[in-house]
């Protein structure tokens, strides 16, 4: 049930970056206009800055620069019950996400935990997009990014071809007919090559976080069973030290802050996938390898002759 999406705005990303344009996020298009919204995070709190931690605001002209694939987001909407038209056996079905989708069907918490028991500054460092949600009165703190570092990933290229459901591959380096090439065959069908470039991550839920999304799902969803995790993505963003604190209740002015916590501004998804992980089943850890990364087909035409 894996269906890998990529995503119009990591394009736009990749574009930019590769001209050395400024990024500059549309409306409607990061996840952090995504956690204000009621239709997705349903637990806005009363005083919608109570308990909150921010940084300076996104500035394209200043970190345009900083802005990379860095964090992973997850959610529990990629799949739905369904049943075998054969014979009628209980199954998942999954769902697909358009290359316009800028937002998960639901997103969701990696963690949520009392603002009176927040995760400590070490276990900080590895989550982003902090959003103070109220259920039943009490404030929560709701991680939903978490920081993963690419910077030493391998890109491998690789020409593969697919006939018939096989499915070969082999290095691709370029020759000196790739540096001075002949005239391409006068034929626009592509026979199933394609040269791929990827990044080939392992995204691991380990023990601690599987238990975190089980009773993020109890306090979400009144149910722990309800934790299955079914959309991931790769989102690209920037990280900020966050400069001000406001307090958890009365006046709501910020306070100065001098943290070495970051937070995450520019938030996009760059690619995503939908798997199925229920939390329920994961005592130990549970790891997805998703790739990140284009296939090309392999074909020339002779304009001249067309």
């Amino acid at each position: 049930m894996r269906n890998i999406t990529r995503r119009a705005m990591g394009s736009y990303f990749q574009l930019a970056k590769a001209i050395g344009a400024p990024i500059i996020p549309p409306a409607n298009s990061t996840l952090n206009e995504a956690i204000n919204n009621p239709d997705v995070v349903p637990f806005q709190p009363t005083i919608p800055t109570a308990g909150m931690e921010l940084p300076d605001d996104f500035n394209y002209q200043t970190d345009s620069i900083y802005n990379k694939m860095q964090y992973l987001a997850i959610g529990t909407g990629g799949h739905f019950a369904t049943h075998s038209l054969t014979n009628n056996r209980p199954r998942m079905g999954s769902k697909s996400a358009m290359a316009r989708h800028t937002g998960f069907f639901e997103l969701f918490p990696f963690v949520i935990r009392p603002l009176n028991d927040d995760l400590t500054t070490e276990q900080r460092k590895n989550y982003r997009l902090r959003k103070v949600i109220e259920i039943n009165g009490v404030l929560y703190a709701a991680y939903f990014l978490r920081f993963v570092d690419l910077s030493s990933s391998t890109i491998t290229q690789n020409i593969v071809k697919k006939d018939k459901g096989v499915i070969s591959s082999q290095p691709y380096k370029p020759t000196i007919k790739d540096l001075v090439p002949d005239d391409p065959t006068i034929n626009g069908a592509n026979d199933g090559t394609y040269i791929q470039t990827l990044v080939a991550l392992d995204i691991t839920f380990d023990s601690q976080e599987a238990a975190w999304i089980r009773e993020a799902a109890q306090l979400w969803f009144g149910d722990a069973a309800d934790g299955i995790v079914s959309e991931i993505a790769i989102c690209s963003g920037v990280d900020k030290q966050i400069t001000k604190r406001y307090p958890q209740a009365g006046n709501q002015v910020a306070q100065p802050v001098a943290s070495a916590l970051k937070e995450a501004v520019a938030v996009q998804i760059d690619v995503s996938e939908t798997v199925y992980h229920p939390m329920t089943f994961s005592n130990g850890s549970v790891t997805e390898k998703i790739y990140i990364g284009t296939e090309d087909p392999l074909y020339g035409i002779n304009f001249s002759t067309t």
